[in-house]
């Protein structure tokens, strides 16, 4: 049976069992902490279940100073490894902050992630790492087990999002909702029914750096009918994901093959003004970001915002 978690303090305490399965019980709000992120890189990760089961976690910042050089950032640093099959599911992170130069991997949801499977998770807020950087997951490697990754997306629900690198580093991956995936040993890695909507802004324009709307790198993993806005990300790259305009990110016929019956809406059919799909489960009173008012081309080099009504 899944340990229920019903507060910041229950979530934190993961951290003393990372082999264990969880279930997510209402919204949390970690507005004023400090996020020590769940393991911090095999074989100190995250090997269990947790379920969001639709509740959010807001608020999130990681990356303060305490934490050591070449920490793993996000809500999990990492999750998975060798004959582990974790998952990771119904996550939905609203306005997270993962920043910091001591950062090596960085996402909302996990820095690293190296088995098992992601499913249904959401994230929007700001990612800004040494290396790996993506809106969910860093680094992502299929080293020893497989990886499935399926409907999940990183995009401005109630609040703007950009994924970008320290100014200076080189020799980095940046994607707006992985930074690399890689696949070894003839593992499957399956990335299915996602998409991102996000900048991607490197902090040096060294061309050792690698950027994609969807992907930073890409070695073996395989997508299939994932999308990003080439208009908000400044990228154009095929093949980790097909490049579209704003306008067709909000067409629901944009997305080929996706299940808008049981997982997937999107406005205006639905209602209110965010226009890229979101899932059924998720709560849509209050602010949301219009999609539609991009004031700033990332192909400028400046981050884009997003008015609030």
């Amino acid at each position: 049976m899944s340990a229920p978690i019903y507060t910041a303090a229950d979530l934190g305490n993961i951290a003393s069992n990372l082999a264990g399965d969880y279930i997510q019980m209402a919204d949390i709000d970690l507005t004023g902490m400090d996020w020590i992120p769940l393991g911090n890189g095999y074989p100190d990760t995250f090997t269990g279940s947790y379920d969001g089961n639709g509740f959010t976690i807001s608020n999130m910042t990681v990356g303060s100073a305490f934490l050591p050089d070449y920490s793993y950032g996000g809500l999990f640093g990492s999750v998975g490894g060798n004959g582990y099959s974790p998952s990771l599911m119904k996550i939905v992170l609203l306005n997270c902050n993962v920043v910091g130069n001591n950062l090596i991997f960085g996402g909302c949801l996990c820095g690293a992630l190296y088995s098992g499977s992601v499913t249904e998770c959401y994230g929007e807020g700001l990612v800004n790492v040494a290396g790996a950087a993506g809106g969910l997951i860093g680094d992502a490697e299929a080293t020893y087990s497989d990886i499935t990754i399926d409907n999940c997306a990183f995009a401005p629900f109630k609040n703007s999002c950009s994924v970008e690198t320290e100014p200076g580093n080189t020799g980095v991956a940046i994607g707006g909702l992985i930074g690399v995936t890689y696949t070894y040993r003839l593992r499957t890695f399956t990335i299915t029914d996602c998409y991102a909507a996000s900048p991607v802004i490197p902090g040096s324009s060294d061309p050792s750096n690698v950027m994609g709307g969807m992907t930073g790198y890409n070695y073996g993993a395989t997508y299939t009918s994932c999308y990003y806005d080439e208009t908000v990300s400044g990228q154009s790259d095929t093949g980790n994901g097909t490049p579209e305009l704003t306008a067709l990110m909000q067409e629901q016929s944009t997305y080929s093959g996706w299940d808008f019956t049981d997982i997937w809406q999107i406005s205006p059919l639905a209602g209110g003004d965010f226009g890229y799909p979101y899932f059924k489960w998720m709560a849509v009173s209050g602010p949301q970001c219009k999609a539609s008012q991009v004031l700033i081309d990332a192909r400028s080099g400046k981050p884009v915002n997003f008015a609030r009504h």
